[in-house]
């Protein structure tokens, strides 16, 4: 569970570093909730691909890394902000989390189906398998 640990205690501390009142442990949270389901599955998603094709999952992850590091900075401010924008933005945030997660999702099936046809590593973003 490195990556996990990695990517909250990256939206930990860009929390502490921004000032914000929230802490680690409540960062969690806010990203389940605003996710919409439990952030555990994507993460495991992740590190299962790791084991796959690390160049894949280091891209992936740092996409998921920025996905984050944005919804964080915008649940730092998202208490100062009218419920119609909250609305919006949530629904916003919460699309960009699960569409990444999806990607994440994808790879790692790919890289799944890849290693069942006898390949030993995934093909590029196009993702096509590779015998």
């Amino acid at each position: 569970m490195t990556i996990i640990r990695q990517v909250m205690a990256g939206a930990a501390g860009m929390l502490l570093l921004s000032g914000g009142a929230m802490a680690a442990g409540n960062n969690n949270e806010a990203l389940n909730d605003l996710y919409g389901r439990n952030m555990d599955g994507c993460l495991n998603n992740l590190n299962m691909l790791k084991t796959i094709n690390q160049t894949d999952a280091d891209r992936q992850s740092a996409a998921l890394n920025g996905v984050i590091s944005g919804a964080t900075h915008y649940l730092l401010m998202r208490g100062q902000l009218t419920q119609d924008m909250r609305s919006v933005m949530d629904n916003i945030w919460q699309s960009r989390l699960t569409g990444q997660c999806q990607s994440i999702h994808n790879a790692l099936f790919e890289g799944l189906l890849n290693l069942a046809d006898g390949g030993t590593e995934m093909a590029g973003a196009a993702g096509r398998r590779q015998p």
